[in-house]
């Protein structure tokens, strides 16, 4: 099997744009035109360039509707991403299948054998998001339990926020992790499989995360979580750069 190429969602630049509507005086010069109002327009706010902008635009506007399309179909036109679907079973293992739908009640054992079996190593320089929160004060840690990353800086703030988790931490975390060494097996998850929406990237236990920068971007809202309230706050978001491996 050779060596996977680095997939990069940013191979053509994510243009961010909102509806704007036409002023006053533009209207009233279009319908002397035409006889008719003039329609609505998109309008370019910001380009987004890399991974860092991205989760930085993400944490700016969080629920931008158009960005995950554009994920979608950055990763449908990538080669390295058809190699890496490729390379992946048809059905998605047992444990594996367990830990994505319940990430609590898993057969550790069997899943760290089957992320062994069914796994690939990603190249050096892979760019991936995980959600969560930093370990503070801590420049490295291991992780004591699989880590999952995806290719989607959205999902990654859904996943930090999920269940309240962000409002009882008071921060909010984005991940932008880049793989500086092939040495712990990962596991794709892909679209037809049962989250597969998730671009879920799992890597087993053990793999070694060290904090390049700490960006704090904005102050976003977070919901609690508990049933049947919209009980919100806003908490910082920081966006961490940070090596895997």
């Amino acid at each position: 099997m050779g060596q996977l190429g680095i997939i990069n969602i940013f191979s053509s630049p994510y243009e961010y744009s909102v509806t704007r509507q036409p002023t006053f005086n533009e209207e009233r010069e279009y319908i002397a035109l035409h006889g008719f109002r003039m329609p609505t327009s998109r309008e370019v706010v910001s380009v987004v360039y890399n991974h860092f902008q991205a989760a930085t635009h993400i944490a700016q506007t969080p629920m931008d509707g158009e960005f995950e399309w554009f994920v979608d179909a950055a990763l449908s036109r990538d080669s390295a991403y058809s190699d890496l679907r490729g390379m992946m079973p048809a059905k998605t293992p047992p444990a594996l299948l367990d830990y994505q739908e319940k990430h609590t009640s898993y057969n550790r054992h069997r899943f760290e054998s089957e992320v062994d079996e069914f796994g690939v190593y990603l190249s050096v320089g892979q760019v991936l998001y995980h959600g969560g929160l930093w370990p503070m004060n801590a420049d490295r840690f291991v992780t004591n339990r699989p880590f999952s990353t995806t290719f989607n800086p959205q999902k990654a703030w859904n996943i930090a926020g999920h269940n309240g988790k962000a409002y009882r931490a008071g921060r909010l975390d984005i991940f932008v992790v880049t793989v500086s060494a092939s040495s712990t097996k990962s596991y794709h998850y892909t679209p037809d499989s049962q989250h597969g929406h998730e671009r879920e990237v799992v890597f087993a236990t053990g793999a070694e995360l060290k904090i390049i920068r700490d960006t704090y971007i904005c102050d976003g809202v977070v919901y609690s979580g508990k049933s049947f309230s919209n009980e919100n706050k806003k908490v910082p978001v920081h966006v961490i750069e940070a090596e895997i491996s």
